[in-house]
């Protein structure tokens, strides 16, 4: 398709394939530390007491929303 619409060569097409393989490699990588320390961090103890601590702080549903 890019070859007809760009007019590209397939030798530059699969050059661009490549570069955006390489990026979005980047990208998933760093998706996958977002999850791997949030769930770390999340399921620490102390974590665990600091999130408790917050949900009890409100007392009526729009407290709620302000919190979150």
């Amino acid at each position: 398709m890019a070859w007809a619409i760009q007019g590209a060569n397939p030798y530059e097409s699969m050059g661009f394939m490549y570069q955006g393989f390489w990026g979005f490699l980047a990208f998933a990588m760093q998706m996958c530390l977002i999850l791997l320390l949030g769930y770390a961090i999340a399921f620490h103890p102390a974590v665990g007491r600091l999130i408790k601590g917050l949900c009890g702080l409100p007392r009526n549903g729009k407290q709620a929303a302000a919190l979150v």
